[in-house]
């Protein structure tokens, strides 16, 4: 039987730049060069509204902001795993990203505070999805 894939959004116009980048396990967030704030894929800047944004490269360095263990299974890829941990990691640049965490059998899930580094992984519909390891 064949594995089911994660879950994948469909990218926007906004957020396209993101997961061409992720296709190529290169991650991408945006800096406003009006006001210097760190986002991801986003029409106008989240602090002070301006449109002047430019895509860089991130050192895939993050540390884990918050997390859940998700207990139901609301998708095929997840009817393996007993729970599948979902995450909020801080980039090292600034932005908050939502990953998934694949924890291997006898580790440990992650707690706040823990560095990681964010990877990618083929999810539905060919796109790379974010994703941390443990």
């Amino acid at each position: 039987m064949p594995v089911a894939l994660r879950p994948a959004p469909d990218p926007d116009e906004a957020s396209r730049p993101f997961f061409e980048a992720a296709r190529l396990g290169r991650l991408v967030y945006q800096r406003c060069q009006r006001c210097d704030a760190a986002q991801l894929g986003r029409m106008l800047c989240q602090q002070c509204f301006g449109s002047e944004l430019e895509w860089f490269e991130a050192s895939g360095q993050a540390t884990v902001h918050s997390f859940v263990a998700i207990h139901l299974t609301y998708h095929p890829a997840f009817e393996s795993e007993s729970a599948y941990v979902a995450a909020i990691v801080e980039l090292d640049e600034g932005p908050r990203l939502p990953v998934y965490v694949a924890v291997a059998p006898g580790h440990a899930r992650p707690v706040v505070g823990d560095v990681v580094r964010v990877e990618f992984e083929c999810g539905e519909n060919d796109i790379f999805l974010p994703i941390v390891r443990r």
